[in-house]
């Protein structure tokens, strides 16, 4: 399984997201992303008007983080996959 870590420009698109999340699902990937990233990806959502508030966007981040659990992953320098 080759690890990957996705940024939040990366999962802005929800066409990657979703491929992404998928490939994780079947396997291929390992996909990971910190805090930091999500947080970002829903001030991304709400300021380009793909969500309409920041609720939406929590949402949206929460659902992710279900259904990734294991992806959720607290970034530091020397961390290893």
């Amino acid at each position: 399984m080759i690890p990957v870590v996705a940024d939040a420009d990366t999962l802005f698109g929800a066409t990657t997201r979703g491929l992404l999340i998928h490939l994780d699902y079947v396997g291929i990937i390992r996909l990971h992303w910190s805090p930091l990233i999500l947080d970002e990806l829903s001030r991304a959502l709400v300021d380009t008007g793909r969500k309409t508030n920041a609720e939406t966007a929590r949402r949206h981040e929460q659902l992710m983080r279900s259904a990734l659990p294991q992806a959720a992953q607290t970034l530091t320098a020397g961390t290893s996959w």
